[in-house]
């Protein structure tokens, strides 16, 4: 838009130079009554145009200042959030390398028998199995599938309150028990729709969670890849690690944990998980480690 009036402009300008250039030529300007209502138009116009062009100049220049003033300030926030991630990462290390409490048999007993409610469908036992995490009274939690239609959907999460209301921002309700279980739980949910139903071009975020190294043999790859599936199952079951999650301070945990996906192969992540006094959960994605890289190829 920006180019296309100062094209405009610009001609304006061309047709008021060549209209005073032919009419000092001719020693006065033409008297044709048509031509006068054009001329004062291109007249009127062009001190117009010539405003505009000066505004979109210092216009431009003052947002270019601007950007400039803001690029440091950018580069101070992106350095900071790395500071902030490598500090994140060597604190995690410093906790992990002392002693800490074993709930990784329990944890992933519960995760691989929702996964498996999960391929029945059986959504509405989520609250059952996570026994860390509660609702209001009469809110529920429930599942809506994608639809198989457009060119990509993903399954949503969402509570019903007993004003029948839906709402999707689900941890604005759900309350989290203060402990390495509860952040489990969270954690859990957290992760769930990347291996709900998903549409077309949503598949680039499935992922198969592997909460042992068995869970390593339900991998799967697109049609026509089949064939690597042994050779990627071998490599990748000795590089599965266990759920780790370990308590910092202050309501804060991390989680790790790895899962498959044919658009990136073997991640092992980690997540903050932050639980108020009140119980209200919050997330921060801190690490992505590639342990096994894997591309399919395949573009929806």
């Amino acid at each position: 838009m920006k180019i296309a009036l100062i094209i405009y402009g610009i001609s304006w300008l061309i047709l008021l130079i060549s209209y005073m250039i032919a009419g000092y030529r001719k020693g006065e300007l033409s008297t044709d009554k048509k031509s006068d209502y054009l001329y004062a138009a291109i007249i009127f116009l062009a001190p117009l145009t010539v405003l505009f062009i000066l505004y979109d100049m210092i216009s431009s220049y003052i947002t270019d200042m601007k950007e400039t003033k803001a690029t440091p300030e950018r580069e101070k926030i992106e350095a900071e959030e790395e500071d902030d991630i490598e500090s994140v990462m060597e604190e995690l290390k410093a906790i992990i390398s002392k002693p800490q409490e074993n709930h990784s048999f329990v944890n992933v007993m519960t995760a691989q028998t929702l996964v498996e409610k999960i391929k029945k469908k059986d959504y509405d036992s989520f609250m059952r199995y996570l026994t860390h995490l509660s609702l209001p009274g009469g809110v529920s939690l429930h599942v809506k599938e994608c639809t198989d239609n457009g060119l990509g959907d993903e399954s949503k999460l969402y509570l019903k309150t007993p004003e029948s209301k839906y709402e999707l921002n689900i941890w604005d309700y759900i309350k989290a028990e203060n402990s390495i279980d509860g952040a489990w739980d969270a954690y859990f949910l957290y992760i769930v729709w990347h291996f709900l139903p998903l549409w077309w071009h949503a598949n680039y975020n499935k992922r198969t969670y592997l909460f042992s190294k068995e869970d390593a043999d339900e991998i799967q790859l697109f049609y026509g890849r089949e064939e690597e599936l042994p050779k990627i199952k071998k490599a990748i079951k000795p590089l599965v690690c266990d759920p780790e999650v370990v308590e910092a301070f202050n309501g804060y945990y991390y989680v790790r944990c790895c899962y498959w996906t044919n658009f990136g192969g073997l991640i092992k992540e980690t997540v903050r998980v932050h639980i108020s006094e009140e119980g209200k959960v919050s997330f921060k994605e801190i690490e992505k480690l590639t342990l096994h890289k894997y591309e399919c190829g395949i573009r929806f």
